[in-house]
């Protein structure tokens, strides 16, 4: 099943229909997203997205088509801390016109989670982020336990001030999937966080051929290891979201 779902992924995509979500988080600022429905009749689960620092929810135009064609729901959201990367415009940074620390996207990802967990139908929920925010997706999932089924950290580490990222991923009582863009400075971050999750819980990937965040599954952005790249992130889903 993952070889040929894979395979499947893997093929060119046509442009994918998104829809745009504006949701608002608690200290009421606007945070725009963009929904992606899953192809076919069974929902795998929900995947919420979240994009590296300078960045914004198109760091996600050719994976989230990936993930609908999987089965997968998906949304992609620009966070207050973000730019211009990947061609496109941060619609959450514009609308705040002032900058944010990293920290301060957490109450974003929040609403974005509060979102999808209160739709009715979902499947499993399955934190994914990227740099800083595959930082705060491990916080986020800690501070929601129960309400998220597993998480997805690309290129975590300790990115912030205030917060000891290992500590609270060793509170984790769900399947977390950790890998970086394969430097020695990366997977040392990597396996300081995973040190503290059970070991039937964490899933460590050193890719051979990687790049800093979700990039590392990007064509573009990887040529010479998005597509193996993919296979362990497949093999995951596939655990945590078996496909019927």
């Amino acid at each position: 099943m993952l070889k040929l779902a894979l395979a499947f992924a893997l093929l060119p995509l046509a442009s994918w229909a998104q829809t745009e979500i504006e949701l608002t988080a608690a200290d009421g600022v606007a945070v725009f997203a963009d929904a992606y429905t899953h192809e076919g009749d069974v929902l795998r689960g929900t995947i919420v997205l979240f994009h590296q620092a300078d960045s914004n929810a198109a760091e996600y135009a050719t994976i989230a088509p990936r993930l609908a064609a999987l089965g997968f729901d998906a949304l992609a959201v620009d966070q207050r801390s973000g730019g211009s990367m990947f061609m496109a415009t941060n619609r959450t940074a514009t609308a705040l016109g002032r900058a944010a620390t990293y920290e301060a996207a957490l109450p974003d990802m929040q609403a974005a989670l509060d979102y999808v967990i209160t739709a009715p139908n979902t499947g499993p929920v399955i934190l994914w982020g990227s740099s800083y925010s595959s930082s705060l997706a491990l916080v986020l999932a800690a501070q929601n336990q129960g309400k998220v089924d597993a998480v997805m950290s690309f290129s975590p580490g300790e990115y912030f001030a205030g917060i000891k990222v290992a500590d609270v991923a060793a509170t984790l009582t769900i399947p977390v999937y950790l890998t970086s863009s394969g430097t020695d400075s990366e997977m040392e971050q990597v396996i300081a966080i995973a040190a503290g999750i059970a070991a039937n819980l964490v899933t460590i990937d050193d890719p051979t051929a990687g790049r800093h965040g979700s990039s590392t599954l990007i064509e573009a952005s990887n040529q010479g290891g998005w597509s193996n790249n993919w296979i362990p992130v497949g093999m995951f889903l596939d655990m945590v979201a078996p496909a019927p």
